[in-house]
């Protein structure tokens, strides 16, 4: 017998490949994007399907961050609030099981040290109310306190775009070795 006629017989015949397929089908998770003009949250499979729409907030058209509001420092945790409000209003809308929720990923428009999870590292966000925040650490709590325990991503907008073109089942640089991202 060969490696992959044991694997088939040890899952009762099913095929290494169809197993991955339906795992990644039945987890979830969140992708995050926030910038300087706006937020916006989705929902997708492993497969890179959308779950849920995703769902934005325009920083210029919401009282509490129009005319530059978004980049003080006095408003990171009204910014932390709207995040983890629309990541929890769009599990309820499309019944997501939070516990299927296993990753979220947020892209951030700025300066990322991925290993401290700091957001704002080398210097403040030009566009955002960070500065040396510890947004791992601080979303991993609230959602937490939501009854969401997953994985924390942090990645610089650019590399974000590239690793969803590069990574992505459906991303134009799909088997490609490079790329280059222009924000």
């Amino acid at each position: 017998l060969g490696l992959d006629d044991s694997f088939d017989i040890a899952f009762g015949g099913e095929s290494r490949d169809n197993l991955i397929d339906r795992a990644k089908a039945a987890y979830r998770y969140i992708g995050i994007s926030m910038g300087g003009n706006k937020l916006a949250v989705s929902i997708n499979d492993g497969n890179n399907n959308i779950v849920a729409e995703p769902s934005e907030v325009r920083w210029d058209e919401n009282d509490e961050f129009k005319n530059g509001q978004i980049k003080d420092v006095s408003n990171v945790d009204k910014v932390m609030d709207t995040l983890v409000g629309m990541i929890i209003k769009l599990i309820e809308e499309n019944k997501v099981n939070k516990e299927k929720i296993n990753i979220v990923s947020a892209s951030l428009a700025g300066p990322v040290d991925k290993e401290k999870g700091i957001f704002g590292s080398d210097f403040k966000t030009p566009n955002l109310p960070f500065d040396k925040y510890l947004f791992r650490e601080e979303l991993t709590r609230r959602l937490r306190d939501k009854g969401i325990s997953a994985r924390i991503e942090m990645h610089n907008d650019a590399e974000a775009a590239r690793n969803g073109e590069r990574l992505s089942p459906k991303g134009q640089l799909r088997g490609k070795t490079g790329g280059i991202v222009i924000i």
